[in-house]
């Protein structure tokens, strides 16, 4: 049985939703073109586009150095992608200012615990969250980490 043919108790919950449906509907003219198998909706055209805007940053941390960490990722409502690669030393991986200030982060790359993710090297981590990252040294050696970003254009 088509579920069109149901005959609805008048008032019923059937009837009050398909009442509400219809006046939500958007008119189309009489000489409107639908395709077919498409009774209800205009189909519209979409299309994925690559981000406009790349950015591109590399950037030293060190425990040696006060204060041993570096924010690599704003917030950015526009990101839609972003890659971090420690290149020369472990680093940690924290989202929070809290996070980011635990001793704890200092010794990671020792085994011990962590307030964040131990990024190892040469291991791409991405990144697809819109809120901020920060880097915390593991290692009092100067490490580089390197961040690639695309963001969509701000409408």
């Amino acid at each position: 049985m088509d579920p069109e043919d149901f005959q609805p108790r008048p008032g019923g919950m059937v009837d009050t939703a398909r009442k509400a449906a219809a006046a939500h509907q958007p008119e189309l003219p009489e000489d409107a073109e639908v395709p077919a198998g498409n009774d209800r909706y205009p189909a519209v055209r979409v299309m994925v586009e690559s981000p406009e805007i790349p950015r591109a940053r590399t950037i030293v941390v060190s425990t040696a150095n006060s204060p041993g960490w570096a924010q690599v990722l704003g917030l950015e409502p526009c990101r839609r992608m972003a890659t971090i690669v420690a290149l020369d030393q472990p680093v940690v991986l924290v989202t929070s200012p809290a996070a980011r200030d635990d001793p704890r982060n200092a010794t990671a790359a020792a085994g011990q615990p962590a307030s964040g993710f131990t990024l190892p090297i040469n291991v791409p981590f991405p990144v697809t969250a819109k809120g901020q990252v920060f880097v915390v040294a593991t290692s009092a050696t100067p490490g580089r980490v390197s961040v690639w970003e695309e963001l969509y254009e701000p409408q």
